[in-house]
Formats: C-alpha cells, sequence, structure tokens
C-alpha cells in the first residue's frame, strides 16, 4: 500500500467523541469526562479540562480563538490556545451546538436543546442574543450558513426541518418526513436532510 501509515496515535481510557479541527492545526475533543485539545501534527497533549459527567456533544470551532462546548446543558467556551475558561451559559435538556456564525458584526454561538429551545449567543460574552422555543425537540446537530447567522436545524419531535434568522425567526419550515434523523449539510445553495428512508434536497 502506498498510504494508511499510522503517523500517531493515543490510548485513553474512555472513548472519544466527535473530533473537531481547528485551523490552527489543533484537535478539539470529548474523551470521557474531559475536554481536550491535541496538536494534529504529532498527536501531543496540548491541555485538558475535567468536568463531573461524561462529554457528548461536538464542540464548535470558528476562528476567533475560542472553542465551544455542550456540557449538561450547558454551553461552555475556553480559550482555544491555553485551555482557559471563558464563560458557560445554560441552555436547556440536551444541549447540542448548531455551531458558530459570523459576519462583519463578529461571531455568535447558536445552540438547540432536545426541548425544541432556539438560542444566539455573544460568542465573546456568552450574553443571550436572541432565543425562540419551537416545541418538538432538536435532538441533532445542525448546521450554520458559515458567512451569517441564519442556520438550519432538523426537529425529530415534530419532524421538521427549519432555516432559523438572525432574529431566532423562523424564514421557512417544511416537513421532513416522520423523523428526521441524521445531520444535515449544507452545499452551495442546497440544504440535504437524512429521514428514516429517504433523503431530501431543499433550496436554502
Amino acid at each position: 500500500r502506498t498510504s494508511g501509515a499510522v503517523l500517531w496515535n493515543i490510548n485513553w481510557n474512555y472513548t472519544p467523541t466527535d473530533t473537531r479541527f481547528s485551523s490552527t492545526g489543533f484537535l478539539y475533543l470529548g474523551v470521557g469526562p474531559f475536554i481536550v485539545s491535541v496538536d494534529g501534527t504529532n498527536g501531543s497533549l496540548e491541555w485538558y479540562r475535567y468536568f463531573g459527567s461524561n462529554i457528548t456533544g461536538r464542540p464548535a470551532v470558528p476562528n476567533n480563538g475560542y472553542v465551544y462546548f455542550p456540557v449538561a446543558g450547558y454551553v461552555y467556551a475556553f480559550d482555544a490556545f491555553t485551555g482557559d475558561y471563558r464563560w458557560n451559559r445554560f441552555i436547556g435538556t440536551a444541549t447540542q451546538l448548531v455551531g458558530v456564525g459570523s459576519n462583519a458584526n463578529g461571531h455568535r454561538v447558536v445552540a438547540t436543546t432536545a426541548t425544541g429551545r432556539v438560542q444566539q449567543l455573544n460568542a465573546t460574552s456568552g450574553a443571550t442574543i436572541c432565543t425562540t422555543t419551537l416545541g418538538g425537540s432538536f435532538s441533532q446537530r445542525g448546521v450554520g450558513d458559515g458567512t451569517n447567522f441564519n442556520f438550519y436545524a432538523t426537529n425529530s419531535g415534530n419532524g421538521r426541518t427549519y432555516r432559523i434568522n438572525q432574529n431566532c425567526g423562523v424564514v421557512w419550515s417544511t416537513v421532513t418526513g416522520s423523523s428526521p434523523n441524521g445531520l444535515p449539510s449544507l452545499i452551495n445553495n442546497n440544504l440535504y436532510v437524512p429521514s428514516i428512508g429517504t433523503l431530501y434536497s431543499y433550496r436554502k
């Protein structure tokens, strides 16, 4: 074979969760009750933080010097380089991070919950910018637009897919089968949403 050579590996006593890679070359992930930063080049441990409960959510890593993790209903922000604590904000049961949107006015963290709550936070201070409750259950992560504060999320409780704007208002929603059960993907102007037995494509 010409590829597949092992560059490095790390042995944990816990099962790692989703990994996010930053443009600065660092990996961020949850490992049991730890939040961990690893150098993607050589696998060296950069920093870690301990929590009392297991880390199950996927982090968000924008290019603003912060890393964000959903932990036990809260969103936590840390310095991406040192791991220093910055802020936390309670969102609700089974919080998922949609991601971090950005434009000329800065960055926002977008979070959803299993009780149908949507909340946007100032990415630097953690202050709430807007919030709304749509019912059902946002049990899957959504996807951000990348250049503004619009984002897309599927609701397994009511079987709908939503586009939410910068004021937490619903731009549009549509029925996506009986239970959207996968992560949506946004490619160019098309949104792709897997549901049970069906893959949907929508114009964003």
